[in-house]
Formats: C-alpha cells, sequence, structure tokens
C-alpha cells in the first residue's frame, strides 16, 4: 500500500496524483493522437510480452538502445520519450491489467549503454513517475547487463525509488 499505510500520507498522494493526471492530460492520453508513436518505436526498443508464470503482464525495454543522435535528429525529445512511456503504463493499467491491484513484470536491459547521462536522465524520471504516481504496481523489477556504467546510473535512480521496492 502506498505511503506505508498512512491514510493522510496517501490521501495527499492521490490528490497530487490527480492533479498530475489533470494537468498532463493522463486521463486522455489513450485517446489523444500520438504522431510520433511510430518514430519512438524505432528508435527505443520495447514491448509487451506475453505472461510471467504467476500471469502478470511482461513489459520489456532497451533503454541502453536509445538512438539518441537519431533521436535528435527525428524532432523527438525526451519529455516525448517520458509520455510515450506513461502511455505505455497507461495501456497497460487500462487494457492488459485492468484490475487496480494488478501487478506487473518490467525487464530493463540497459545493455549497450553509450550515454549516462541521457539514458540515466531517462530512466530516472521513469522512475520518479512510476514510483510517485504508480505505486506498487511492480511485482518485479529485473535490470539485465548491467556493467559499470549501470552503479553510476543507479546511484542517481535508487534514489527514487521506495527502499521496500529496492
Amino acid at each position: 500500500m502506498a505511503e506505508k499505510g498512512d491514510l493522510a500520507k496517501g490521501r495527499a498522494r492521490w490528490e497530487e496524483t490527480k492533479a498530475w493526471r489533470a494537468s498532463g492530460g493522463i486521463d486522455t492520453i489513450l485517446s489523444t493522437p500520438h504522431p510520433k508513436f511510430d518514430l519512438i518505436k524505432s528508435i527505443y526498443p520495447h514491448c509487451f510480452h506475453m505472461r510471467s508464470k504467476e500471469g502478470l503482464c511482461v513489459y520489456y525495454e532497451k533503454p541502453g538502445m536509445i538512438d539518441f543522435k537519431r533521436m535528435k535528429d527525428l524532432g523527438v525529445t525526451i519529455e516525448e520519450l517520458l509520455q510515450h512511456r506513461i502511455f505505455l503504463l497507461e495501456y497497460q493499467f487500462t487494457y492488459l491489467e485492468p484490475d487496480e491491484l494488478a501487478k506487473a513484470v518490467t525487464v530493463i536491459d540497459v545493455g549497450g549503454m553509450k550515454s549516462l547521462t541521457s539514458v540515466g536522465d531517462f530512466i530516472k524520471r521513469v522512475m520518479e513517475v512510476t514510483s510517485k504516481h504508480y505505486p506498487d504496481r511492480a511485482r518485479y523489477i529485473y535490470i539485465l547487463n548491467v556493467g559499470w556504467t549501470f552503479n553510476a546510473m543507479w546511484s542517481m535512480v535508487s534514489k527514487v525509488i521506495d527502499p521496500v521496492t529496492r
């Protein structure tokens, strides 16, 4: 349970999330045109693929393989990449796992990471959004192909992850 059962903190967090959803158009994100969907798919390897042995939706992503040069050339911003990830979260929890208590499995393959700054910034922002506005939705998060750069990135990202989740 978000905020470890503290009802007042939980209510405050829910109010923050409602305000975030309203200001960011999150409640209508799935019905809003997403003109850069195919462009983002071409530079950011990710997909939903089957279910775990427990029947949970499994999402794979390879942020280490994001082609940031091509992304810039195509006019895709980090903010649009983040909005795309939010779009996927909304899709996942609206259509693939509609139960409000549903959990999911995320597999993050950081292999091939060339730009610690760009990849780290993106992953950090995704983790901030998911931990703040989609709490307790992750059953498991697997991080694959970690190298020396991952330790540096983890020191940035782990600060925004609830200790219970770590």
